[in-house]
């Protein structure tokens, strides 16, 4: 069982690590996709930050749901559906805005022949796993 200052600790990693995916993406919309504003860059970046707290809290409360319940689900399944559920969010406003192009490092990849803007929702669950991934290496190291 985890105390709360290792649960506070995890929260304040996932983050760290939501800044540093913001920072890659706002850095890689400037650099590889023109059109976005400073205005969307910067709003990314602080989406991801929250997006790292999310996924941090998802792991807490599974943990509390295995203490409290008994139930042994699987981080990444929580992670996966957490992650999906906010890109989906994202990615729909993004669609109704008109700034279709969120899907860039997809489209950048496959020489822009992957034109939906859902493929962001693959983007940020492969991103939710890595952050789990890193915070389930940050919990176990802290156990010990």
């Amino acid at each position: 069982m985890l105390s709360s200052n290792d649960r506070v600790n995890r929260l304040i990693i996932g983050k760290i690590i939501g800044l540093i995916f913001g920072g890659l993406y706002f850095w890689l919309l400037g650099f590889f996709v023109s059109g976005f504003s400073i205005e969307f860059r910067w709003g990314l970046l602080l989406w991801f930050v929250l997006f790292g707290h999310i996924i941090a809290s998802t792991i807490n409360v599974k943990e509390y749901i295995e203490e409290a319940y008994k139930l042994d689900i699987h981080w990444s399944i929580l992670c996966t559906i957490v992650g999906g559920a906010l890109s989906l969010s994202l990615a729909l406003m993004m669609q109704q805005a008109g700034q279709g192009k969120l899907h860039f490092l997809v489209s950048y990849a496959s020489g822009h022949t992957l034109s939906s803007p859902y493929w962001f929702i693959l983007d940020a669950i492969c991103t939710a796993l890595v952050m789990g991934i890193i915070l389930n290496l940050y919990c176990k190291s802290s156990k010990s």
